[in-house]
């Protein structure tokens, strides 16, 4: 016979096994529903860090591989109110591989109010910022430094920009921005230009105002022509003569080698590099006007246009696109032209394209790409201007391309001349035409 306090004990155990059992069978159909399994597969991964001391999440995760477009930043403010003058503030932002730091001497030099900078690389923001600081004579207050370590899937093979460019917006803590690629400085009186009634008077009554700040080129000074990329670049890091009022930049246009961005250096001989980059900008309004004046760019002919512009961080601003890699930033000017933004340029003031070498292999030539990739991604191009609805058109241009054979069938017109006449791609129903 069992004594009584030993049946007691075990009991206590039996049933403790018992709740043990229910409780593992409960936590295994938890864990293990078709539900469960569906949120594990389809749950964000954070992105590849690289050996730094960032920590997981705390960038936005990026959609290279996202069939999703966005027209709007859900996270700005709505902007349906007019902004008043004094509530106007503006950030430069940018955004380059580390190789690029020492281009924030000039920066610094030329723009005294915040900076937004997305850096790609492998080193930790607090070493970068000290890089910086110990090179340049920027402040820290002045400056909003976003680390992007460099991305597995893409090292060797593409330079993700429209990502960084976004993660330089989104950093931002101003209302207005200005975008400049890192190879570009802008004059020493841009910011102050910013900041003059004619330009604030735009932002106040149109939101959707994309200022364009028209575009200069230095060519590489002649002593810097030299054997290796690291004489060179040594040298270009080191140039001072560089323009930094319009009075400089036209003070003796023979002598200097200085001229319109991707445009010959002669006002009536506009022979393009690049066709439809810049031209609209209309240069002989911006050599006539006086600083400051802004001028609407009734005319913009070219489907290629991609200026530097200042807008307003407003929820109907359509950030850049993080898995448009061909034309990547022509996608996001495109994307401001077909959600009803209204081009208009200030005169004076501008950027300046500073020459540089060869980037540091994180990232390939555009011509050691295969044709077939390059057209999947011009198609990717063309598919998010398709995504875009229509607007009101008392916002186009006076001879828009849209007017006339249309945006999107111009682009795919330009893809089957490139490529031959091969593709099925067609136009979607909701393009304008």
């Amino acid at each position: 016979m069992l004594s009584w306090s030993l049946k007691t004990h075990l009991v206590c155990v039996l049933s403790i096994a018992v709740l043990g059992t229910v409780w593992i069978i409960k936590e295994s159909m938890r864990l293990y529903s078709p539900s469960a399994l569906d949120t594990a597969s389809t749950k964000p991964k954070p992105p590849h860090l690289g050996n730094t001391e960032i920590e997981p999440n705390t960038l936005p995760e990026p959609n290279f591989n996202s069939t999703q477009w966005l027209l709007t930043s859900p996270d700005y403010p709505k902007c349906d109110k007019p902004m008043k003058k004094e509530d106007i503030t503006y950030s430069l932002i940018t955004q380059g591989s580390e190789d690029r730091l020492w281009k924030m001497r000039h920066y610094c030099e030329r723009w005294k109010g915040n900076i937004s900078y997305a850096v790609y690389t492998y080193r930790t923001k607090d070493d970068i910022l000290e890089s910086i600081l110990e090179s340049t004579n920027c402040h820290r207050e002045q400056l909003t430094i976003t680390v992007v370590p460099p991305f597995k899937e893409l090292v060797g093979y593409r330079y993700p920009h429209n990502y960084m460019r976004r993660m330089a917006l989104e950093a931002a803590p101003t209302s207005h921005v200005l975008y400049l690629d890192m190879d570009f400085v802008p004059s020493t009186d841009l910011e102050a230009t910013l900041y003059g009634s004619s330009v604030l008077e735009q932002f106040v009554r149109d939101s959707r105002t994309a200022l364009v700040i028209p575009a200069f080129e230095m060519d590489t000074p002649k002593e810097c022509l030299l054997e290796s990329k690291e004489e060179t670049d040594k040298c270009l890091q080191n140039i001072n003569d560089i323009p930094k009022t319009k009075k400089e930049l036209l003070e003796d246009p023979k002598n200097l080698p200085f001229h319109m961005f991707k445009l010959d250096s002669d006002l009536n001989d506009l022979r393009l590099n690049f066709p439809g980059g810049h031209a609209a900008t209309d240069f002989a309004q911006w050599l006539i006007r006086e600083t400051g004046d802004v001028y609407r760019l009734r005319c913009i002919h070219q489907k290629h246009f991609e200026p530097y512009v200042v807008v307003a961080k407003c929820r109907h601003l359509p950030p850049p696109q993080d898995q448009i890699f061909d034309r990547n930033k022509i996608s996001w000017l495109s994307s401001l032209k077909l959600t009803g933004y209204i081009f208009k340029a200030v005169a004076g003031s501008y950027c300046l394209h500073l020459p540089h070498t060869k980037g540091n292999g994180l990232s390939i030539e555009k011509s050691e790409i295969k044709d077939w990739a390059k057209r999947k991604e011009y198609e990717m191009f063309i598919d998010y201007l398709q995504y875009h609805p229509k607007y009101d058109s008392d916002r186009m241009d006076d001879c828009s391309d849209m007017q006339t054979m249309g945006l999107v069938k111009g682009y795919i017109h330009f893809l089957n001349a490139y490529y031959g006449n091969s593709t099925n791609l067609a136009l979607d129903p909701r393009a304008r035409i």
